[in-house]
């Protein structure tokens, strides 16, 4: 009678352990449900469609010029300048 009630009891404790292990799975996937009606709402607002029109698509309102800028290239350096001295690289380079 005492091993089947301590295995009651035993149970029971593990029964308590689980309940608030699935109580803390519900309250983060609550939490991640807000955050993701949020990002919807904020997805779904004009300001942000005509921000991805802009930037991804590149579309532009009335009367406004899109202007694109070609990628930007590092100047190659001079030949055969690797080869000098610092102060002449210096001297080179304002005259």
């Amino acid at each position: 009678m005492i091993v089947n009630l301590t295995r009651s009891i035993w149970q029971l404790l593990r029964a308590g352990d689980r309940i608030k292990q699935a109580e803390e799975q519900v309250a983060q996937i609550r939490l991640k449900n807000d955050e993701l009606k949020k990002k919807l709402a904020e997805v779904q607002s004009p300001a942000y469609l005509e921000k991805i029109a802009r930037e991804k698509l590149g579309l532009a309102k009335e009367g406004e010029v899109v202007v694109i800028l070609p990628p930007y290239q590092p100047p190659s350096p001079p030949a055969g300048g690797e080869n000098l001295p610092n102060w002449e690289k210096w001297w080179n380079l304002f005259f």
